[in-house]
């Protein structure tokens, strides 16, 4: 399959899963669990997913991934902020590093914080508004190629959080 074709399938992949939002499932893969996404990320013509928890509460955004000593591969957590604006996280008592990957609302990611240092109250953040933050482990990004360029798309998150 040459590089067009699979950018014109992913392409619709995409549509198709933002009209179905959560209630589209294909054969071998489950729904996300209640407070979770799938998130899809196209690179080089691979798409890799990860499950990740949403945190959409005040309390969810602000504990985050603190405390935790491990995250699974393919694990990660959303953030979905109130209002798209420029983002801004620390990493007070994270103790792993992290990759945050910083989404406008329409979907498209407008920059990356690579390897955070856990523990660092050093403001980590992207010099682009944004309404959602992936926080993945630290090398995610380098290891499947993610980048600004990088397709991505979401099954799962609550009803217009992203603008078409």
């Amino acid at each position: 399959m040459n590089t067009h074709h699979r950018s014109l399938v992913f392409v619709c992949s995409i549509f198709f899963l933002a009209q179905c939002h959560t209630t589209s499932v294909t054969a071998n893969e489950s729904p996300p669990s209640p407070g979770e996404a799938t998130v899809y990320f196209e690179s080089s013509g691979n798409t890799i997913s990860i499950q990740a928890e949403l945190a959409i509460t005040p309390e969810d955004r602000a504990r985050g991934l603190m405390d935790r000593t491990k995250l699974a591969q393919n694990r990660g957590m959303v953030f979905i902020a109130p209002q798209e604006s420029i983002q801004s996280f620390w990493m007070k008592n994270t103790f792993i590093p992290l990759d945050m990957i910083f989404v406008n609302s329409k979907g498209r990611i407008v920059g990356i914080v690579h390897n955070a240092e856990p523990l660092s109250l050093v403001p980590r953040r992207v010099e682009f508004p944004s309404s959602l933050v992936i926080e993945v482990n630290g090398g995610f990004c380098k290891r499947h190629g993610i980048s600004a360029e990088t397709k991505i798309a979401f099954k799962g998150l609550p009803a217009n959080t992203l603008q078409p």
